[in-house]
């Protein structure tokens, strides 16, 4: 077995056995039934002395291609390999000698649908000798990938299966990510942060004046919160709160988010084929923002745009593919259409743009393909 991430030092290879184990379990939840394997088996010959069943466990987000028929050393195909096999699903051909006293040893070309990787299948089950099957990933995305293969015995009907899979579906989770009711932006659930839907008031310029007689029943304390111009209420300010930095005067704030619908877990730490970088939590609104590109967008937490809270934590989301409607073994169910914002840079949920507040002004901005997310919980 070799596996797309190449060679390396004994940790990296750990590493790269890990994940081929990984997508291992991933595959059985979408490899062939027994009755698949049957009917593939039904259309080899009898009198073929040796004969193998292949079947290849795409679990990547990626469409594969055939490039060329496939080739033979020996023997010959009898179920053709198809000509695509779709993300997250299997397929299965068949080979046989096809002559008395030989084997069937050969091989077959996929192009990932990401410009350039090729996925590599090769088998041998010969008249004197031991069953042989192996798989791998060549081309400029090689490390995205990973691959395993499982060598079947015995003289006909040898069952064996080639698999491919993404290293960013074994990357790490971050929970408790959760929609805003009112805004429709992604955010940090642990934390309320800023909604610009829900405007708190505007912190007023501080006086000279002395906080005794600043608490005057009706009026904003100097260097307080006062009326916002979206109707927001008068925010009282108790005699021990300190007074605000000036350099806040005529800010508009805001109150927290409100979580609602799915709580989301978000990959971090492994690229992959479409799978964006640059995505981090703002410390001030604890939203997602892009920060991957030029500008910080708009945050409500402060005046101007996001900042980063953990420099060591960019997340690596996946936009462009299908979301897994069900869980895949180890791998959560998702949900599509999320958007990035080109105005406060956030992630929204798009089918409720709508009802959404930007915190650029208006509603949101798509400006990308969809992102999907990882539900927890299945």
């Amino acid at each position: 077995m070799r596996t797309g991430s190449g060679e390396g030092d004994s940790g990296r290879g750990a590493m790269a056995g890990q994940i081929a184990d990984e997508i291992k379990r991933w595959a059985d939840a979408i490899k062939a039934t027994a009755e698949a394997i049957d009917a593939a088996a039904g259309t080899i010959e009898r009198n073929a002395s040796r004969s193998v069943i292949l079947e290849v466990n795409n679990t990547s987000s990626r469409r594969l291609s055939i490039l060329g028929g496939g080739d033979h050393d020996w023997g010959g195909f009898r179920k053709l390999p198809p000509e695509t096999i779709p993300p997250r699903s299997h397929a299965e051909f068949t080979s046989q000698s096809n002559s008395p006293l030989t084997g069937t040893e050969g091989s077959v070309q996929y192009g990932v649908d990401d410009e350039g990787t090729v996925f590599h299948l090769e088998w041998s089950n010969p008249f004197v000798g031991d069953n042989a099957c192996l798989c791998r990933v060549e081309g400029a995305h090689a490390d995205f990938y990973a691959t395993n293969s499982i060598t079947g015995g015995g003289n006909t009907a040898a069952h064996m299966r080639f698999i491919l899979g993404e290293n960013a579906d074994a990357s790490k989770r971050d929970p408790d990510w959760r929609t805003c009711l009112h805004c429709k932006t992604l955010f940090y659930a642990r934390e309320e942060g800023f909604c610009p839907a829900r405007p708190r008031g505007v912190v007023s310029a501080p006086t000279d004046a002395t906080r005794e007689n600043a608490q005057v029943p009706g009026q904003p304390l100097p260097g307080g919160l006062q009326s916002g111009p979206r109707g927001g209420p008068w925010i009282e300010q108790g005699g021990t709160e300190p007074l605000p930095d000036p350099a806040t005067a005529g800010m508009e704030m805001f109150f927290g988010h409100e979580a609602a619908g799915y709580t989301f877990q978000l990959p971090y730490g492994i690229p992959g084929p479409n799978r964006m970088e640059g995505w981090r939590r703002c410390r001030h609104c604890v939203g997602l923002f892009y920060a991957g590109g030029e500008g910080a967008g708009n945050c409500p937490g402060r005046r101007g745009g996001h900042e980063v809270l953990d420099e060591w934590l960019e997340y690596v989301l996946p936009f462009g593919v299908p979301p897994r409607e069900a869980p895949l073994s180890d791998l959560p169910a998702q949900q599509g259409d999320w958007r990035f914002c080109d105005r406060c840079f956030g992630l929204f949920y798009y089918p409720q743009n709508e009802d959404a507040v930007c915190a650029a002004g208006d509603r949101h901005h798509a400006a990308s393909d969809g992102y999907v997310l990882d539900r927890s919980g299945g």
